[in-house]
């Protein structure tokens, strides 16, 4: 999950998967400057757990 503090809103990438290890996500045009931070968490596909987030940190786009 990545929020966009520059312009206060969320963007959430369900298509990501735990076992890959890695996510690109693709952002698209109209951010440069704004800032994100990101966060990763995991959820069971019947919804009925969900790990604790972690913090992934700050990015500015270029």
């Amino acid at each position: 999950m990545l929020f966009n503090a520059t312009k206060s809103m969320y963007l959430v990438y369900e298509d990501a998967q735990r076992a890959a290890m890695t996510y690109t996500a693709v952002i698209g045009a109209g951010f440069s400057g704004d800032v994100f931070h990101g966060w990763a968490f995991a959820v069971k596909r019947d919804a009925m757990a969900v790990a604790n987030s972690q913090y992934l940190g700050t990015y500015t786009i270029p």
